[in-house]
């Protein structure tokens, strides 16, 4: 009877298995193992060409902490964090007082923030392995000044839960910094790299499984993501910008216009500038959309 009941159940995994195959839609555990694997292998603080994105979306994410007056000693979270790429510029920003909370699914990648924080005399930071979602309904309603929910929208299927969150958690007046994968860019990825197979998918829909892998992605035209904010999540949509409209890292369809690790410092800030111009003029452009919305 058991040897019977271990039999059925093999043939009912072995099926699941092959629907599984066939929807093309890979389990969550697998989605998420393929996502932890990616951070051990890109460092988004080191690599000369993230570094330059970081300084991209500091550049904005600066001016409306700015310009907003938000508090120098308040309460921040930088949600899905990686290596700390924005939460150590965050820390540097905050007068003593304030802190930065971060918080990745990568226990190596919150390892790599944990050192070089503390590399950096940086006390005003902490780190927990956590995903997103579980992390900010940790937090109590409106004790944050500020979210940071930075190219992690593209490889979280449930990431409109994760916003909803992160508008609970904010302070009236607080500030929430996302940003998303354009439809636009998959187009070009999947012409430029003859994957033609997928321009459909992502033509019709705004997730799914693509590049033949094991990740379920998700994009958005700037349209969308309007209409995200200022109807489903009740918020105000302060700016939309794009990052990286005429540069990319290395794969990237845009890297056949500019990659800046390959620039000279002076090229590289020229690039920077128009970059920064372009990005509000054509959002859907960048190789990634960034909003910017206040509570």
């Amino acid at each position: 009877m058991i040897r019977f009941a271990t039999k059925a159940l093999e043939k009912i995994l072995g099926a699941l298995r092959r629907m599984e195959s066939r929807s093309g839609t890979p389990s969550m555990n697998r989605h998420y193992k393929e996502i932890i694997k990616s951070t051990s292998v890109h460092d988004m603080v080191e690599t000369a060409d993230e570094a330059y994105y970081g300084d991209q979306y500091w550049h904005w994410i600066s001016k409306y902490l700015e310009s907003e007056k938000l508090s120098r000693e308040g309460i921040y979270a930088d949600v899905g964090c990686g290596q700390g790429r924005l939460a150590m510029r965050l820390s540097k920003w905050l007068s003593p007082g304030g802190t930065v909370s971060g918080c990745d699914i990568s226990e190596s990648a919150i390892g790599e923030a944990r050192r070089y924080a503390k590399g950096n005399g940086m006390d005003n930071i902490s780190y927990e392995v956590s995903d997103a979602l579980s992390f900010l309904k940790s937090q109590p309603s409106g004790s944050l000044h500020g979210v940071l929910f930075i190219e992690v929208a593209f490889v979280t299927p449930g990431y409109a839960d994760v916003l909803k969150e992160a508008k609970r958690v904010l302070k009236p007046g607080g500030l929430l910094f996302a940003s998303f994968r354009p439809q636009y860019f998959n187009l070009l990825y999947a012409t430029s790299s003859d994957k033609l197979e997928d321009a459909n998918k992502i033509l019709s829909s705004r997730s799914g499984v693509l590049w033949g892998g094991n990740i379920t992605y998700t994009w958005q035209t700037s349209w969308e993501v309007e209409k995200l904010f200022e109807d489903n999540l009740g918020m105000q949509l302060l700016n939309l910008v794009g990052i990286g409209c005429v540069s990319g890292i290395e794969g990237d369809p845009h890297e056949k216009l500019a990659r800046p690790s390959r620039l000279d410092t002076d090229t590289r800030d020229k690039l920077m500038q128009l970059e920064i111009k372009l990005g509000e003029m054509m959002p859907d452009g960048g190789r990634y959309v960034l909003a910017i919305a206040k509570k």
